[in-house]
């Protein structure tokens, strides 16, 4: 495993990284370095981390993916014994191969997606598909019901990961980009980490899993909400003056 991880990113990387896109005459997104007497091109966004981190941005993306990934990681956790106890164990090990397929699958068709819209709206759908597919899966107790709402809910796993990043990417640049995700991803761990407990202690409880998955909808609906409301219409804070 060691040495097929060195060989998959040691070659690709000496052959392809580069210090930045300026030295390829490239601009962040791609777009050619404007000539001397060309349109001039708007900057870049380049928050710095101490504006990031006090925005309400900052604090509506970081609660809204607590709880959005919280859910997520819970029902990923939870996933093959509630196809185990509801259908059997053959229909958990199809649900978790169906789980991973949809993930990869969907991430892909997300990229390309997000080549055609912004970046917020998408967010929003992904968490409104999650909400539907823990709702529905409350309810599945044949097979091909779970694998359906397993389908649905694989396709937002991989697209979450990635919209996290990309909103606080798109709104504060890169200058700061690693602290300011860092922090982020620190606060969503509260999620990550204790709602897999709060479904097997709801599972105790209850005695199935149809009480834990809509409270994992509903998690995921106050994510949806924090998003709405944290993220609508804030400017960016000021970037500093250039010297």
């Amino acid at each position: 495993m060691g040495l097929a991880l060195f060989l998959g990113v040691v070659p690709v990387t000496l052959l392809l990284l580069r210090p930045s896109p300026a030295s390829m005459g490239l601009q962040p997104d791609g777009a050619p370095i404007p000539v001397a007497g060309a349109a001039p091109v708007a900057p870049m966004p380049a928050i710095a981390f101490s504006d990031a981190v006090r925005s309400r941005y900052f604090h509506g993306v970081s609660i809204a993916y607590l709880f959005l990934l919280g859910a997520q990681v819970a029902a990923i956790a939870h996933l093959y014994r509630l196809a185990s106890t509801r259908a059997g164990f053959e229909t958990a090990a199809l649900a978790v191969s169906v789980l991973a397929a949809c993930s990869t699958i969907g991430r892909f068709a997300g990229g390309w997606l997000l080549l055609h819209m912004r970046t917020r709206p998408f967010a929003i759908g992904l968490m409104v598909t999650q909400i539907a597919a823990l709702s529905l899966l409350a309810f599945a107790l044949e097979r091909w019901s779970i694998i359906a709402c397993t389908i649905v809910f694989g396709i937002t796993i991989g697209n979450s990961l990635m919209m996290h990043p990309l909103l606080l990417a798109e709104h504060f640049g890169t200058r700061d980009y690693g602290r300011i995700y860092s922090v982020s991803q620190m606060v969503t761990v509260v999620g990550v980490a204790g709602c897999p407990a709060l479904v097997g202690l709801l599972y105790d409880s209850s005695g199935g899993y149809g009480v834990p998955s809509l409270t994992l909808s509903g998690i995921t609906f106050l994510g949806l909400m924090t998003l709405v409301l944290g993220t609508a219409s804030e400017p960016r804070p000021k970037a500093p003056r250039a010297a």
